[in-house]
């Protein structure tokens, strides 16, 4: 079952996206311009950030972890409407290995997290153009105990993302 402890490593995340001619980080709770530029260049208005690696938060062997990724990167590459960039995921207070994934520009909610259940993931990171990276989990009520904890967490940042994972919860 998903912990309040890697509902707080989500949280504390540094996404890194790698685009031709820079680099940024995404982080949840924020606004990123440089991402606002690249979705305006594209002509795309959402995204999420998607990985394949270590499902449920299992640690994978490298190898395997690059074959799910290769995987997931077909899928992608499949739908001519998308564009999928690199991305590496690392949180500072953890021991948890950088993660590898994709920032996919002009992908649904609904599409990312279809990925994500098909890839055995808990969350994606996701946005539209303009608005704070927010975190979608691919079973919620899995995640209830995490997020009440949140809810009543010191760090802010934990409990706006709790309070923001509990409204999406009520829009569906």
């Amino acid at each position: 079952m998903p912990s309040y402890e890697l509902l707080a490593a989500y949280c504390r995340t540094d996404y890194r996206v790698d685009v031709p001619n820079r680099i940024f980080s995404i982080r949840l709770g924020n606004v990123c311009r440089e991402l606002d530029d690249l979705l305006a260049e594209t002509g795309h208005t959402e995204w999420a950030i998607i990985t394949a690696e270590n499902p449920r938060s299992v640690q994978r062997s490298a190898a395997e972890n690059a074959d799910r990724q290769e995987q997931l990167h077909q899928r992608i590459a499949a739908r001519e409407d998308w564009l999928m960039f690199s991305t590496v995921a690392r949180c500072p207070r953890s021991e948890w290995p950088p993660e590898h994934g994709c920032l996919v520009a002009g992908i649904t909610e609904a599409d990312a997290l279809h990925l994500a259940r098909e890839f055995d993931q808990h969350a994606i990171l996701r946005g539209r153009a303009g608005t704070s990276a927010m975190l979608r989990f691919s079973d919620p009520s899995a995640w209830r105990a995490a997020v009440e904890s949140g809810l009543h967490s010191d760090d802010d940042l934990l409990r706006q993302v709790s309070q923001n994972v509990l409204a999406a919860q009520l829009d569906r």
